[in-house]
């Protein structure tokens, strides 16, 4: 596999400068080939921030911004040529080598950007270090996830923790706003101690968090109820192919029924999702009524919908699976009693039949217990239908073997009297 030629250095390039994948030749390049020349790219560029980093190690923060920063206005010119070839990966199911190379060295470049953003925040002198310190609190608060979470109750914790987090952050704001205002930004030589673009870009970001946060707010109330709602319709799930599934004995059944009670009538989950359910619609009604919130508006509605619809159809397999359990217990019950009634009554016609004394069964003593051979067959004939295969063979095979015994027993009645 040949090796892309070596590109230049991010940092020290031009603003005019685009990376290799922007030139003519590799416009007809294959996908794999385009990934290996950004890939060598983002390395480079990667190599070169760390570089630069170190490089100023115990100089000013003046110095640590500048080298940050020239670095950035570079990497965001070079970036542009690249940024449909990675939103194409995002869309791509299964990603080649080369591509997941890519998607590893632009991780790294963008992770380590965040972490060396981030020292410059902290690092600046105080009493602005504790206002960054804040902003990065507030902006944590504010970040939206990329991707819709699984693990429901965890997402709906966090969203609670967010939402807390978020109202200490506004309480505070107007001290730090103060804070801010008040700082002298030059050291006692007069020389200026923060760059004018740091204390610009500390200011809009100010303004972002407070335009934010109240319409942020409201969507982590609605995550926060979303997600309750998910997590117990997937509690009430979780529980319903585990009652669903076939049975394999009486006993097995009587316990999964206790579940059901425990569930439903003890910590009344279905009671606890109608609740959440009815919070969650009246949180998403806020959508309907704040400009800000408009875009979001047509996917909450259906959001709410399908979650109204999944409500609706648990609390109705809750209601059937507890009345199916019920039948196979119930249906065990009046097996079990047949069986071993009518296999009693057949050994003892069996052995009376065996003497040369042998009395006469009144067809109405056999009618009355062919209608209880008839409830073995009915009953039984339910439970094959419900159990687990080896019940089911256990059954079907004890059930033959009755049915036989019981058809001989009626041949030799019939036959004899």
């Amino acid at each position: 596999m040949a090796i892309p030629p070596k590109s230049p250095s991010p940092v020290n390039l031009p603003s005019h400068y685009t990376p290799a994948i922007s030139a003519s030749p590799l416009k007809q390049a294959t996908p794999d080939r385009k990934a290996q020349e950004v890939t060598l790219w983002l390395n480079q560029a990667y190599d070169e921030l760390l570089e630069g980093w170190d490089s100023t190690e115990g100089e000013s923060y003046s110095e640590r911004y500048h080298v940050i920063q020239t670095f950035l206005v570079s990497f965001n010119e070079q970036r542009r040529p690249i940024m449909p070839l990675l939103t194409a990966m995002r869309r791509t199911p299964q990603l080649s080598d080369e591509q997941r190379a890519l998607r590893q060295a632009w991780d790294a470049v963008t992770e380590k950007l965040r972490e060396y953003r981030m020292e410059l925040d902290v690092s600046l002198p105080a009493p602005l270090d504790s206002v960054a310190r804040w902003l990065l609190r507030a902006e944590a608060a504010l970040a939206e996830e990329e991707r819709d979470p699984q693990d429901h109750e965890r997402a709906a914790e966090e969203a609670r923790e967010k939402q807390e987090i978020l109202r200490s952050c506004l309480e505070e704001m107007p001290q730090q706003v103060k804070t801010f205002q008040n700082f002298q930004n030059l050291d006692e030589y007069g020389n200026m101690l923060v760059p004018i673009d740091k204390m610009d870009e500390l200011k809009r970001r100010f303004t972002s968090v407070r335009v934010t946060a109240k319409y942020h707010g409201m969507k982590l109330e609605y995550k926060e109820h979303r997600h309750s709602v998910l997590d117990l319709l997937s509690q009430i799930r979780t529980k319903l192919r585990l009652w669903k599934r076939p049975y394999v004995s009486s006993e097995g059944v009587r316990v999964l029924l206790q579940e059901w009670h425990e569930l439903v009538d003890r910590q009344e989950l279905p009671a606890l999702l109608e609740a959440a359910l009815y919070k969650l619609k009246q949180v998403s009604e806020k959508y309907s009524s704040k400009s800000a919130l408009a875009s979001d508006y047509s996917q909450v509605v259906q959001q709410v919908k399908r979650m109204e619809e999944d409500s609706a159809h648990a609390q109705e397999e809750l209601k059937a699976v507890k009345g199916t359990m019920g039948r196979v217990l119930s249906a065990w019950d009046s097996y079990s009693d047949c069986l071993s009634s009518l296999q009693a009554w057949l050994q003892q016609g069996t052995r009376a039949h065996s003497h040369e004394h042998r009395p006469q069964v009144p067809s109405e003593v056999i009618a009355e217990w062919g209608s209880r051979q008839a409830r073995l067959n009915e009953a039984g004939t339910f439970l094959i239908e419900s159990t687990d295969p080896q019940t089911s063979r256990v059954l079907t095979e004890e059930l033959r073997k009755v049915n036989l015994q019981w058809a001989e027993f009626v041949k030799r009645s019939t036959f004899e009297w």
